[in-house]
C-alpha cells in the first residue's frame, strides 16, 4: 500500500468503506478450554503502540510476575513509554491501548492451591 494512512483500529472494525486502507475484519483466535480441571488464562489485547515496543517474551514475563490484570496493563504501558523514550520519541511513539483480561480468575486460586504459580509451573519445580 502506498502513501501514509492513519486509522483508529477500533473504529475500522466492520468499516467496509475504509477497507482500501485497513482490514475491517478482526483477527480472531480461539483456543480450547480444559474441562473438569482448574483452568486459568491471561490474555493481552493491545495495539501496535505496545507491540512495536515490547516483544511477546517481555509481555509474557510481565504477565507472569504481576498478579493483577490492571497493574499488569499499567506496567506494560510504563515499559512501552520507557522503550519509546529510549528510541528517541517524546512520549509514546503511537496511540497505545492495552487490555489485560484474566479468563476464569477463580481457576487461578485453585491452581495456586494445587502448588502452581501464575505461569502454570509447579511451585516446587
Amino acid at each position: 500500500m502506498s502513501g501514509k494512512v492513519s486509522a483508529c483500529v477500533t473504529r475500522s472494525l466492520g468499516d467496509w468503506d475504509a477497507s482500501r486502507a485497513v482490514i475491517p475484519e478482526p483477527d480472531c483466535h480461539a483456543w480450547p478450554v480444559p474441562r473438569g480441571e482448574p483452568f486459568y488464562e491471561r490474555v493481552v489485547l493491545a495495539s501496535d503502540g505496545l507491540w512495536d515496543l515490547v516483544d511477546f517474551a517481555g509481555t509474557e514475563a510481565v504477565c507472569r510476575k504481576v498478579p493483577d490484570p490492571q497493574l499488569c496493563a499499567e506496567r506494560l504501558l510504563r515499559i512501552a513509554k520507557t522503550e519509546s523514550s529510549r528510541r528517541g520519541y517524546r512520549g509514546l511513539k503511537d496511540d497505545t491501548t492495552i487490555l489485560v483480561v484474566d479468563l476464569n480468575p477463580g481457576g487461578l486460586q485453585a491452581l495456586r492451591g494445587a502448588g502452581f504459580l501464575l505461569g502454570g509451573r509447579r511451585a516446587n519445580t
